[in-house]
């Protein structure tokens, strides 16, 4: 397996948030890199291959702040001690667009969303540049590299942050694994360890695309690492809780 070199002692998330039904072996590669690990809720939605998805239920606004599901709020309050809490409008349950309430992408520079359905309560608190998009599933759909570059396979949402000047690499869609559905995405695999790691759940190289992927990090100084063998796995993405400056 192909991993880029993990520079010398790293400044990783000391914690990140992830899919209660994540594979074992996503969890354990986080162990082993010394983060801890938080389980995410559970919402009984339409499509039962994303009950667990974390994208679905919380809304990283960053420092520390989020806005979560009201059916998830009290298993949030318990594990996310450290982080302020805010309660949204929506309940986030049912099927799409209901479901996507939560899964705006945000890049600490802009949040890409179809805001016809984005939580009010998420709206109020969201200072970045917003980019309206087609999509409701953004984050599902976007692998974040950096604050102004992004991984996706939607041709929409690439053809609509490309018109802000945002570095797109678009991808072929397929290769992620989503059980129950005929794929997953490439934004639900994925999540940042740090400002220069990307993490992927699953190994990378699987990918058809990997070359592709690799220099587009590279090239913007972010290293992909695989936190395990196998294909790549829609989890509901990686999400940063408490990061050390």
């Amino acid at each position: 397996m192909k991993y880029v070199k993990i520079p010398n002692n790293p400044v990783f998330a000391s914690a990140v948030l992830v899919a209660a039904d994540a594979p074992e072996t996503v969890i354990s590669g986080l162990k082993k890199l010394g983060i801890g690990v938080i389980l995410g809720g559970k919402i009984d939605y339409a499509v039962k291959a994303v009950n667990c998805h974390i994208d679905t239920q919380i809304l990283h606004i960053g420092d520390n702040v989020f806005v979560v599901s009201p059916l998830v709020y009290q298993h949030y309050r318990n594990v996310l001690t450290g982080a302020k809490l805010l309660v949204g409008e929506s309940s986030g349950q049912s099927s799409y667009p209901d479901d996507a309430v939560y899964n705006a992408a945000n890049t600490g520079r802009y949040v890409i969303h179809n805001f016809k359905y984005t939580d009010k309560t998420a709206l109020s608190v969201l200072k970045e540049e917003k980019i309206q998009v087609s999509q409701g599933y953004s984050k599902c759909s976007l692998c974040i590299v950096n604050e102004n570059s992004v991984i996706t396979e939607d041709k929409g949402i690439a053809n609509s942050l490309e018109r802000h000047n945002i570095d797109v690499l678009v991808i072929s869609a397929g290769d992620v694994v989503l059980d129950g559905l005929q794929y997953g995405f490439i934004g639900g695999a994925s999540g940042k360890l740090s400002e220069k790691i990307l993490a992927f759940a699953g190994d990378i190289t699987t990918h058809r695309d990997y070359e592709r992927i690799l220099k587009f990090c590279l090239d913007r100084g972010v290293g992909p690492i695989s936190l395990c063998g196998g294909s790549l796995v829609d989890v509901g993405s990686i999400i940063p809780i408490i990061e050390k400056e």
